[in-house]
């Protein structure tokens, strides 16, 4: 647990430096949306949490704009 505090503060100050540093990075990528095995596999390999990501997630059916 001291491990996982110690990287979330280290990332927050990261991502806190950079955005002072580039504060408009102009236009950027869209990101790739995980579904809910890919979500479930990031929170596992990162937190070592085991998370029902059913009960937290929207349905892998890709979305509105695809209906």
């Amino acid at each position: 647990m001291k491990h996982t505090s110690f990287f979330i503060g280290w990332l927050e100050a990261e991502l806190d430096s950079e955005g002072s540093i580039n504060p408009n990075p102009g236009r950027t990528e869209a990101m790739h949306r995980l579904n809910r095995a890919e979500y479930h596999n990031v929170i596992r390999d990162l937190l070592a949490l085991d998370v029902d990501v059913a009960e937290l997630l929207p349905a892998d059916d890709g979305g509105l704009w695809l209906r």
